[in-house]
Parts: structure tokens; C-alpha cells; sequence
């Protein structure tokens, strides 16, 4: 019979604490665990893809909603999201 290996998360075994008895599953998205960590840093936050996403999305609409400049979009979003 084969064993089957754990799915992971981006190579991440995550296992139920032992304060777990009543087999409730804890959630935790990737992107919630990036900003803890970040958090503890004394160096500046990257934004999140969201808030990338957000802003780059507003200077699409400042530029009057025309195609062709998704990636210069992203890019300035980026920026100056890190900038502030």
C-alpha cells in the first residue's frame, strides 16, 4: 500500500497545535503570516499584492480607463506604495 505524502502550502507543513483537541482546522493565509513577520522587522513593509493591485488599478482610471499600460501601472503602484 502507498503512503501519501502531506499536502503543503508552498513547502510549508503546517500541523495542528496540540491545544487542538476537538479537530478544529486553523486557516491562516500566507500573505497574514508575511505582514507578522514584516511587522517585526525594524525595515519598511512591502505592500501587499492587494494594495498593489488597488492602486494600480486607480491610475488605470486616472489615465482615462485605456488599455495598453497594465505593466507601467503595476510598476508605478508599486513604487510608490513603497515610497510611502
Amino acid at each position: 500500500m502507498a503512503t501519501r505524502k502531506p499536502k503543503t502550502n508552498g513547502g510549508v507543513v503546517r500541523r495542528k497545535p496540540e491545544s487542538a483537541k476537538n479537530g478544529s482546522i486553523r486557516v491562516v493565509s500566507s500573505e497574514t503570516e508575511a505582514n507578522k513577520t514584516a511587522s517585526r522587522r525594524t525595515g519598511p513593509m512591502f505592500p501587499t499584492i492587494e494594495q498593489i493591485r488597488l492602486r494600480a488599478y486607480e491610475l488605470y482610471l486616472s489615465r482615462g480607463a485605456t488599455h495598453g499600460d497594465e505593466v507601467e501601472d503595476w510598476l508605478n503602484a508599486e513604487r510608490e506604495l513603497m515610497e510611502s
